[in-house]
């Protein structure tokens, strides 16, 4: 994502652009006619009573204090995760503030500003900046090249900054499903190809089984209802499994291998 207090300065071709909505410099209509529809566009106020999708905190513009009371009206005007931009040194006091005014880390994105000289996101597995938590994006530098030899901001966002992620594609059957033994006390020894990551095992009736798992996690009990499907996860390293009826058998159960 790239912004610039002068529009003409941003070149074509980003993912996402940021202006804004107020303050001394109002660049966001002009962003929007110029780049909507061809990327992202994120609106940003500099003032705590300004209504935009992001709120500028730093010295002369909103103060950490202001963000929780700006977040809940933007979640009233429907923005589901209002974004919070502040310094690396700052955003620790905001994410404090948010979390004390019982705010869900889950309802708002934090983008930090840390100048360290290499594409981040801040976080204490990241940068590790002393108090930042977690963001969902950092801008890193000031000086990216603009048009004409000109400087612009830069930043490096989680790829779900404007949207939930990709869904997780369904899981992919290795093998067709099978049914196990039946009767009190009956076993069904089961092979596992490389790769199975978890078997599923489903009933149309209420049934007990018990699934050893050939591992130190050991065995795993599961009560299956009408209807109902339970998984259990496969330790990597793990090539057979037992499963065991410990109600009457009577009951069909089937398993399938995931991988």
């Amino acid at each position: 994502m790239l912004d610039s207090v002068t529009v003409a300065n941003l070149p074509a071709g980003a993912d996402a652009y940021a202006g804004y909505v107020d303050g001394a410099f109002k660049t966001y209509h002009a962003l929007a006619a110029r780049f909507r529809g061809h990327a992202h566009l994120l609106s940003i106020a500099v003032f705590a009573s300004g209504d935009a999708e992001c709120l500028d905190i730093e010295t002369g513009d909103a103060s950490p204090g202001q963000a929780p009371a700006w977040v809940r009206r933007q979640h009233g005007r429907g923005i589901s995760r209002p974004v919070l931009y502040a310094s690396a040194s700052t955003m620790g006091t905001v994410s404090t503030t948010l979390h004390r005014a019982g705010l869900a880390r889950s309802s708002y994105r934090l983008w930090s500003a840390h100048y360290n000289g290499h594409a981040h996101i801040c976080g204490p597995a990241t940068c590790a900046f002393p108090g930042v938590p977690a963001c969902d994006g950092t801008q890193w530098r000031n000086n990216a090249p603009g048009v004409n030899g000109t400087k612009i901001d830069e930043s490096v966002l989680h790829t779900d900054f404007f949207g939930r992620s990709a869904p997780r594609p369904r899981p992919r059957l290795q093998e067709e499903p099978m049914l196990l033994n039946k009767g009190q006390g009956a076993r069904t020894p089961v092979a596992l190809p490389n790769g199975t990551k978890s078997v599923r095992f489903f009933s149309n009736m209420a049934a007990q089984i018990r699934v050893d798992t050939r591992s130190n996690k050991g065995s795993v009990d599961l009560k299956l209802g009408y209807d109902s499907t339970h998984g259990v996860d496969i330790p990597d390293g793990i090539h057979a499994i037992v499963v065991h009826r410990v109600d009457g058998g009577a009951n069909d159960v089937s398993c399938a291998l995931v991988a």
